[in-house]
């Protein structure tokens, strides 16, 4: 009965968190901030364990992959525009795979983090289920890279509507592939904000940029010795 319970929660929470931002549009209003916070108040307020809410929360858990390969839908859609700027894309994405990797290690090393700290750092860029996936791979802690992940998307979100004002980006593509390589899903979702264009273009991204890293980081790993 429980597990169901907190599965009911961690829904009525997100739906709710998911209204106040709609009303608001405030991006600290973001279900993907104050639904995990909300949650995480309420767990500990009652003295929750993370392993009870877990047997039922863990039933959106699996869902996450379904949903995230859901997101190709629209490259059927925009096929045309994707194959009319496929070179666009494509550097876009591979500039912000190799950008994400290489900050990744030198910040890693100039704070002193050891290999396991690092390689829960290192998928912080791909989306969850994809990232959870890649952890494992890399023998990090699945659990904590989860965490970078859910602050990359945030701030990215954040961040990246700055980035396209600032620097005046107005084409569809180029908003989807900065939203979509720089904060995954999250990112994702501000894209369709932006418009569809922009939310097909960042969806059909992080995809691919999940599975690019999927292959690229353990490779390069080995190669590093790590």
């Amino acid at each position: 009965m429980l597990p169901l319970l907190y599965f009911l929660i961690t829904i009525i929470a997100y739906i709710l968190a998911t209204k106040l931002y709609r009303k608001t549009r405030f991006l600290l209003f973001s279900p993907f901030l104050i639904a995990p916070l909300v949650l995480a108040i309420l767990l500990m307020a009652l003295g929750v364990k993370y392993e009870s809410y877990n047997a039922g929360a863990s039933y959106i858990t699996k869902l996450l992959q379904p949903a995230t390969i859901a997101l190709a839908v629209p490259l059927y859609r925009y096929f045309g525009l994707l194959r009319k700027h496929i070179v666009a894309v494509i550097v876009g994405m591979m500039s912000g795979i190799i950008l994400s990797f290489s900050t990744t290690l030198i910040l890693a090393y100039l704070a002193g983090m050891d290999s396991m700290a690092t390689k829960n750092l290192l998928p912080h860029s791909v989306t969850t289920p994809f990232a959870m996936l890649l952890a494992d791979a890399i023998k990090g802690d699945p659990q904590i890279t989860v965490l970078f992940t859910i602050m990359t998307g945030i701030c990215g979100m954040i961040i990246g509507p700055v980035v396209i004002r600032l620097f005046r980006i107005r084409h569809a593509v180029s908003k989807g592939v900065l939203l979509g390589v720089g904060a995954h899903a999250a990112g994702t979702a501000k894209a369709f904000e932006l418009g569809e264009q922009e939310g097909a273009v960042a969806s059909v991204v992080t995809i691919i940029t999940a599975l690019i890293m999927l292959v690229l980081v353990p490779v390069l790993l080995s190669f590093f010795g790590m």
